[in-house]
């Protein structure tokens, strides 16, 4: 059984805050109170710059079989199965498309052929 309190706050009480404090207006609460600021902070790396968020969608079963098996494979060389890791690597080796006009030309072609049907 719950038991009812004493007294119930107002509505203003409530919220007196703001529904999100700090985003919403309204009074910015204690720092003891302030939870997740660090989450939305950039994480920073020693050895690499500012880190940011990229999300992939991948809508053909096919490529997320692919991953998988790229992914499996790599883990015969000590590397996790880090989908990031991997986006990065294929990023770094497509860098040399940037110089060659031909393979720029194939990748674009491919690119056309995998636009998501909106």
């Amino acid at each position: 059984m719950v038991k009812r309190g004493t007294g119930s706050p107002s509505i203003s009480q409530e919220f007196a805050g703001g529904i999100l404090p700090g985003l919403t207006g309204g009074q910015q609460p204690p720092a003891s109170e302030q939870v997740g600021q660090q989450a939305i902070k950039p994480v920073k790396h020693q050895d690499s710059p500012t880190r940011k968020k990229v999300t992939l969608y991948l809508d053909e079963p096919n490529h997320t079989d692919l991953m998988d098996d790229l992914l499996s494979a790599l883990k015969k060389f000590g590397l996790p199965r880090d989908n990031s890791m991997l986006v990065r690597a294929l990023l770094n080796q497509a860098r040399a498309v940037l110089s060659d006009q031909a393979r720029l030309e194939a990748l674009a072609h491919e690119c056309q052929q995998t636009l998501p049907n909106r």
